[in-house]
């Protein structure tokens, strides 16, 4: 059976992105510097994050393109199950 899609389905994969990059900046990665007490780390872009924080910046990335991903086969399917519907027409 087909599931109608709203508005606010479509932009799901968009608002998840923009939270993620909303949790980076207001929850920045911990570090501990040699000796000192832990302290945060700031960034105001993703290429700080991809020097600063490697391995969250991986994370992010590999959420975000998993997210795209799984998105484009949703919107692929649907495009297949009208093209068939139409077909039937």
């Amino acid at each position: 059976m087909s599931q109608q899609q709203s508005p606010d389905n479509v932009q799901l994969g968009q608002a998840t992105a923009n939270q993620q990059a909303a949790a980076v900046n207001s929850k920045a990665a911990p570090t501990r510097p040699a000796g000192g007490s832990p302290q945060t780390t700031m960034v105001s872009d993703m290429d700080q994050l991809k020097t600063k924080e490697p391995k969250l910046y991986k994370m992010i990335s590999d959420t975000l393109a998993k997210n795209i991903c799984e998105e484009l086969k949703r919107h692929a399917d649907r495009m297949k199950e009208l093209y068939r519907e139409n077909a039937k027409a």
